[in-house]
């Protein structure tokens, strides 16, 4: 930490010359914003449990992203609202370690018999983190 902050004192005093000599300051302001989150941008060579990079989390929400812009071009709101649930439900049950297409199967063959048994019937057993579902279609 203490090799990376030595470097950007010598960014930001270069910095403020060139911001002197020119109208432009984006790497004197760099070092202003990293000064401030020194804390922050430390933390990780103190815990080594702590990721470096943020890839992991930008690949796991991803396909929200792309689902996102498929949703612009639903026909009705109605039919990017069930979109958008059976997407969240399909990631939520990938995030549960489920087979999901044993899952999606169980849950197209069970949710209409429910329903047409009673309209006001519970979901939390077919839920993707419901014990119940994690041991029938845990793919671990």
């Amino acid at each position: 930490c203490f090799l990376f902050y030595t470097c950007l004192e010598v960014y930001t005093i270069l910095g403020m010359v060139s911001s002197r000599r020119r109208a432009g300051y984006p790497v004197r302001r760099l070092g202003v914003t990293a000064q401030n989150q020194k804390v922050h941008l430390c933390a990780f060579l103190e815990h080594g449990e702590i990721e470096i990079s943020n890839n992991q989390v930008e690949n796991t929400i991803r396909p929200f992203v792309i689902g996102r812009k498929g949703w612009l071009f639903a026909d009705t709101p109605q039919g990017a609202e069930a979109s958008a649930i059976i997407y969240s439900l399909m990631e939520t049950a990938k995030a549960n370690s489920l087979r999901l297409d044993d899952y999606l199967l169980h849950l197209l063959s069970v949710l209409p018999e429910r329903a047409e048994q009673n309209k006001d019937f519970e979901i939390d057993g077919l839920l993707p983190w419901s014990e119940e579902m994690k041991s029938w279609f845990s793919a671990l």
